[in-house]
């Protein structure tokens, strides 16, 4: 979305699209890579996988008490997608 298209003028038309009026936690990102990790043949959900690392990406920098959830969340599970696909 264009970021001069959000202003409080145009708050109310947004919300009956269903865009977003708060940004998403690290916590709601993290289970969306979490249902991404067991699709079968991830390559096809490529683009999509990656726009969820470049939010994390995003909030990280915004929000550096953050980085120890992610850290943790990386070390323990399977979020990473490798270049065999795995």
């Amino acid at each position: 979305m264009k970021s001069q298209l959000d202003t409080e003028a145009n708050k109310p038309l947004l919300r009956l699209l269903g865009v977003r009026d708060t940004p998403a936690s690290v916590e709601s990102l993290l289970d969306l890579l979490r249902a991404l990790t067991r699709e079968p043949k991830p390559q096809p959900l490529l683009r999509e996988i990656l726009k969820w690392y470049e939010a994390l990406d995003r909030i990280v920098a915004y929000q550096r008490e953050t980085s120890k959830e992610l850290q943790q969340a990386y070390n323990e599970e399977p979020l990473v997608l490798t270049s065999t696909n795995e």
